[in-house]
């Protein structure tokens, strides 16, 4: 294997003057290879260092990972620190010179820029570079998912506080960081917290029946959703809402806005033919980036309207245990067929049945009766008895939806 001595560190004396001021500060990491696939870590891991103040850095007051660097840096310059700058004893010929300088088994001038040999150990999935001379440190941590994880690119710093995957080799000895900012300027970052926007109330007409939540009894009925939305990031960040009941989209529109608030509005309509149950109602209110959801109930119930046409029953004089029957008419006005019971009051306890079929007691009838039918009814009372007398009482009625 051939050998020739390797020029460490190419940035000789005469590249920097007498006079040069040696300052301790200002050292910064510029690019990372901790996976390569070029060759094995132990021939071609990498870090570049960059002296981003305007004097001449004493490297020696350095560590890399604990490792002491040596020499000087001058102001606006890149260095490559490589774990194996030439080949060295093993039994390969891999080297860092190999790769990225111009492969003549030294490291001179002609590979074009400055690098020194350093024993660093880069860990592949997860590991920390921490560049410091015990005053001041420069520390960077990286994972595989950042990229460059064995796919012969590298790990380059783009500014100050960015770092991003480099071409394929990456740029040793080089890069765009200089450029980044000018020796008068300090990069900042600063990031503005998104705030969810809110829906403030959601009003819903018509509103039909005093129980709790929103009931719209059965028909050809328009429904209005009004909701009203805010957003701590200004009312320019309200998008815009959608709204959904079952199944169906309703278009909301901007009906009217405030300093803080913007009213959105939109209608949509049920019919008679309608599932009469509840209704899932959903508003979301969008903003740049996210939304909010809210959700209301409205309860599409059936239109009972019925009327009990008789006014009066007379069953005239029975004989004790004797029954007589006679007629109700109930006229069903709704939109919806209806099953009626009735309940009867008095003071005799005398039995009254209704005919649905078949005779059964009053108070278990429950006959059907569909939406504009006229139902004639038969019932029958039976005479008590052991007791005389003119009994007198009062027939009620009750609809329920079918």
């Amino acid at each position: 294997m051939r050998h020739k001595k390797a020029w460490l560190l190419m940035l000789a004396a005469s590249l920097l003057v007498a006079s040069c001021r040696i300052a301790s500060a200002g050292l910064i990491l510029t690019e990372v290879m901790y996976n390569p696939s070029q060759c094995d870590d132990t021939d071609c891991e990498w870090i570049e260092v960059y002296n981003h103040g305007e004097e001449a850095i004493d490297l020696s007051q350095w560590l890399a990972n604990n490792k002491q660097l040596e020499g000087t840096l001058g102001p606006m310059q890149y260095l490559v620190i490589a774990k194996e700058l030439t080949d060295g004893t093993d039994t390969d010929t891999d080297s860092f010179e190999k790769y990225w300088g111009n492969n003549d088994w030294v490291w001179d001038e002609a590979d074009g820029f400055s690098a020194m040999q350093v024993s660093i150990s880069l860990a592949n999935s997860a590991g920390t570079v921490n560049l410091t001379n015990g005053n001041e440190s420069d520390v960077f941590s990286y994972a595989s998912s950042i990229g460059a994880n064995g796919n012969g690119k590298s790990l380059e710093r783009t500014s100050e506080m960015g770092w991003e995957e480099s071409a394929e080799g990456g740029t040793p000895g080089g890069g765009a960081f200089e450029t980044a900012l000018e020796k008068d300027e300090a990069e900042f970052e600063l990031e503005t917290l998104n705030l969810v926007p809110r829906i403030a109330s959601i009003n819903i007409t018509p509103d039909e029946m005093d129980a709790d939540g929103i009931q719209v009894i059965a028909g050809n009925k328009t429904v209005r959703i009004e909701a009203l939305v805010s957003d701590e990031n200004g009312i320019e960040d309200i998008a815009n809402i959608t709204a959904f009941i079952g199944g169906r989209e309703i278009m909301m529109n901007r009906a009217n806005a405030s300093n803080e608030t913007v009213l959105f509005a939109g209608r949509f309509a049920f019919s008679p033919s309608d599932e009469r149950k509840a209704y899932n109602l959903t508003i979301t209110a969008f903003d740049s980036i996210t939304n909010t959801t809210e959700s209301r109930q409205i309860e599409y119930v059936s239109r009972i309207a019925t009327v009990l046409e008789t006014k009066s029953i007379s069953f005239g004089r029975l004989n004790p245990g004797e029954s007589k029957e006679s007629v109700l008419y109930v006229r069903n006005t709704g939109i919806d067929m209806v099953k009626v019971s009735f309940s009867a009051s008095d003071k005799s306890n005398i039995l009254i049945e209704a005919f649905n079929g078949e005779w059964i007691a009053l108070k278990d009838a429950n006959i059907a009766i569909e939406p504009g039918e006229r139902k004639e009814i038969k019932v029958r009372a039976f005479s008590p008895k052991k007791k005389a007398g003119i009994f007198k009482g009062k027939l009620k009625i009750t609809a329920k939806a079918a």
